[in-house]
């Protein structure tokens, strides 16, 4: 929420503070000059000053921002400096020698070796530092503007031994943070209002024919003030100059202490007044010195400057900590006032992937993405002082991140803070564990759809209410919004309700088709019908085949629908449709669990059409011849031969008993028929008597049995004479007959229809009794009650142990023998009570 402006020169000229110099009080800039007086290293807020860039700034001569006036004062100075360091360096090195005593006056400066240049540029890895001058300097922009700003200067001597000249610049040239101090222009001419001048121009040149009252006035100075002759002979020492220094009067040039001796002959040299500061170690502080020279002498003012040094290496600490806080934190903070950034941290220059240059004067509006109101949130944030909240932001790359800011107003008057962090990640990892709980409770859901679904089969539902319940049951899911089931016409692939829930007429009122040349058949709808598999459209809004119903899903809702068949063994019982208020609601495991919903209705309803056949009064027969059909297998021709087929019983998983007869002399042959056929695993006979051989013949996935199990239908009677194979088929009425042959004739081309009949049972009341059985054995009970009886079990001897026909239904024996008990005892109660009878204590299983 910080929009920002450039640093304006005008605030180093007592106009309105920069917006640096309000928030990071005081002001400091700096930078380092090598021998040759060019840039070796700037800090930001230099550059900030100057208005140029890092760059252009280092390696240039210090007269690209300083007239040459400044220039020869600053090397002048420099010059000063060194042999002053030189001197105190030596001076304290000796009294070190001495009595081992000597103070060390550079505690406060870090090691080379343990520091090193920072990121912005800034002077840093000193290992001496000597005495300090303060002096004001003339400082040209790159605009042409001229600022007169305060500086102090010191030499340095980086690790690799070299003497450098450091600059600290401060912006405040009113001297208000800081205590009184005399400070000239770069021309040499004493600031107006500057306290002493008289006084220091009376001090010169004092003897003992002063006049009493003005060397009293002198003595009450707290502060130390000395006069010196051209000679640069003491001619006058006051109380404060005695103790700070160890002066009396009868000091001369030879006890001038080193600390100032240099300074002094270099004010008689130059004749222009100028401050020094250094380090004292009788008095381990720091003293200033203000030495105002003119052809009779100099008269020097020195004061305790140890409490100020402390002071400003204290707020020079806490800006050092807070801009180590500025310049690591992993969050972006910008400052800045109304029209331009000012100043931005490394963070946020990764956030937006640009440099500080390129940031600053710039607007933090126009990195906001087009879908927020950034004036009106701008307003809302004048007003209200503060900011919260999260918005959009466009990279330079053009790379779209989510922040959150945190911004205040007026953390000094016009200056503005703000602190955008990053998240982009964390929504995305948040979106992600939503979806995942979503996707959870929408299993969850479809879970309980199946679990009903189960309990209405078991209950013996009809086909409609199966439908029905699944629909319901989808729709009264919150992960859901509807859901229908679609009747597909096999003749000519016409699509009609069969049953809906959470819509109505949802069919009725859009284009829908199975036709692939159609656009209203390349939806979900149509492609699962022709596929067989599920089809999703995981967003409506985006998917190009579903551009048909777009206008229809915004009207109800929805964003992701989808199409599962309904099937069983290859025969498409409809489409079950679902849809979503969520996008990518279909993906994964969500998708794969719906799918099983059309499996298991479709298993369902094939199951109970196979009821219907044996249930029904009338039922379609079909008889059925393939001609020559041992020749597809490549075994035996079987001329002259013959195998009557009694009954095949599905014992689950696609697998088949089917018993029946031959010629003991057949056998042999048919076993090496068995062989050739693929899906025929294995034959076993079961009883040689009368010269016929009973057998039970293993079958995996056999083509044409499925097609007949999912059709609903059974197997009636067949038979394999002369290697022609016939059968006679059962199916409900309502049975697409059409969609029956075209099956069989994929598997067996050439196969042909010689007989289609409605027909009903001969007995009734053996039509009555079978009709019950199958309503009330479950189909483990017939499936054990069936192969019991083909395969020999009720003989005597018995053809088939129960242990042996327990290992061909792949169940235990004693499973096995729960189930055919059970089974016995409904047949038996059906006969002995009455179809209708239900007798006490029988179970199902």
């Amino acid at each position: 929420m910080t929009a920002h402006r450039r640093w304006s020169t005008t605030g180093c000229q007592g106009g309105r503070p920069s917006a640096r110099e309000s928030l990071w009080a005081p002001s400091e800039a700096s930078y380092e000059l090598d021998s040759r007086y060019q840039f070796v290293a700037v800090d930001e807020a230099f550059a900030t000053i100057t208005g140029y860039e890092d760059d252009r700034l280092l390696g240039e001569h210090a007269s690209l921002v300083y007239p040459d006036a400044a220039v020869d004062r600053v090397e002048t100075l420099a010059r000063t400096l060194v042999e002053t360091s030189r001197e105190d360096t030596a001076g304290r090195s000796a009294e070190a020698d001495g009595d081992g005593t000597a103070t060390d006056d550079h505690e406060n400066v870090e090691n080379a070796d343990e520091t090193s240049k920072n990121d912005h540029g800034g002077p840093t890895d000193l290992r001496s530092a000597g005495p300090r001058v303060t002096l004001d300097l003339t400082l040209r922009t790159a605009a042409g503007d001229e600022i007169v700003c305060t500086h102090q200067l010191q030499v340095t001597t980086p690790s690799d031994g070299t003497e450098r000249v450091v600059a600290t610049v401060r912006t405040d040239p009113d001297g208000t943070d800081r205590p009184e101090t005399c400070r000239h222009s770069s021309t040499g001419e004493q600031e107006p209002g500057q306290e002493g001048e008289s006084s220091t121009g009376d001090a010169t040149g004092v003897d003992g024919d002063r006049p009493a009252a003005l060397s009293t006035a002198i003595e009450r100075i707290r502060d130390g003030v000395y006069a010196l002759d051209a000679d640069l002979q003491y001619t006058f020492v006051n109380e404060g100059a005695r103790d700070l220094l160890g002066l009396d009067g009868a000091s001369d040039a030879d006890d001038d202490p080193a600390l100032f001796r240099t300074a002094h002959e270099r004010a008689m040299e130059h004749q222009r007044p100028f401050t020094v500061e250094a380090y004292h170690p009788p008095i381990d502080g720091w003293i200033e010195a203000r030495l105002y020279p003119d052809e009779s002498g100099v008269t020097v003012h020195v004061s305790d400057r140890t409490p100020w040094r402390a002071r400003e290496e204290g707020l020079e600490s806490g800006y050092q900590r807070f801009r180590s806080v500025f310049e690591d934190a992993h969050d972006a903070i910008l400052v800045g006032d109304e029209s331009g950034i000012v100043a931005a941290n490394p963070a946020a220059c990764d956030l937006f992937d640009t440099s500080r240059s390129e940031l600053r004067g710039r607007s933090l509006i126009e990195f906001v993405h087009d879908d927020h109101d950034v004036e009106t949130a701008w307003e809302q944030f004048l007003d209200d002082g503060r900011f919260r909240g999260s918005f959009s932001v466009v990279r330079s790359d053009g790379d779209e991140r989510v922040v959150e800011c945190n911004a205040v107003a007026d953390v000094r008057p016009g200056i503005h803070l703000s602190i955008l962090r990053d998240v982009t990640e964390t929504r995305k990892r948040e979106r992600q564990l939503e979806r995942q709980r979503e996707r959870l409770t929408a299993l969850d859901h479809v879970y309980t759809v199946v679990r009903e679904l189960n309990d209405a089969i078991v209950t013996g539902s009809t086909r409609a209410d199966l439908e029905r319940i699944v629909c319901d049951s989808l729709a009264d899911s919150p992960s859901y919004e509807f859901a229908f089931v679609a009747g597909v016409d096999p003749s000519d692939g016409a699509v009609s309700k069969r049953a809906e829930a959470g819509v109505d007429g949802y069919l009725e009122s859009i284009p829908i088709s199975t036709d692939p040349d159609e656009p209203a058949g390349q939806g979900p709808l149509g492609q699962a019908a022709r596929t067989q598999e599920t089809q999703v459209s995981n967003d409506v809004f985006t998917d190009p085949e579903f551009e048909p119903w777009r206008d229809d899903a915004r009207e109800r809702g929805y964003r992701a629908a989808a199409a599962v068949p309904i099937t069983h063994d290859g025969a498409l019982y409809g489409v079950l449709g679902v849809t979503s208020a969520r996008s990518q609601a279909f993906t994964d495991e969500e998708r794969t669990v719906v799918g099983q919903l059309g499996e298991i209705l479709g298993h369902a309803i094939a199951a109970h059409e196979r009821k219907r056949v044996l249930l029904g009064e009338t039922v379609i027969e079909l008889e059925l011849v393939i001609d020559d059909a041992v020749e597809f297998f490549d075994g035996p021709s079987m001329a002259d031969r013959s195998v009557q087929f009694d009954r095949v019983v599905s014992i689950g998983d696609d697998q088949y008993l089917e018993y029946g007869t031959t010629a003991v002399e057949t056998f042999p042959e048919f076993e090496r028929l068995v062989e050739s056929v693929p899906h025929w695993d294995r034959v076993t006979p079961l009883d040689e008597s009368g010269g016929t051989v009973r057998f039970e013949l293993e079958i995996t996935s056999p083509p044409m049995f499925s097609v007949i199990d999912a059709h609903g239908g059974y197997v009636e009677s067949a038979a394999l004479h002369d290697g022609t194979y016939t059968t006679t088929l059962h199916f409900p009425q309502d049975t697409d007959v059409r969609a029956v042959t075209d099956a069989i004739e994929e598997v067996y081309p050439g196969v042909r229809t010689i007989a289609r009949r409605q027909v009903t049972p001969a007995d009734a009341s053996i039509g009555q009794l079978q009709s019950h059985l199958a309503h009330e054995l479950t189909d483990r009970q017939r499936s054990a009650l069936e192969t019991a009886y083909y395969a020999g079990y009720f003989e005597w001897p018995r053809d088939s142990s129960g242990e042996e026909i327990a290992a061909t239904l792949d169940v235990s024996p004693a499973t096995f023998h729960e189930h055919l008990r059970s089974a016995q005892e409904k047949l038996v109660a059906a006969i002995l009570e009455g179809p209708d009878a239900a007798r006490p204590g029988s179970t199902d299983d």
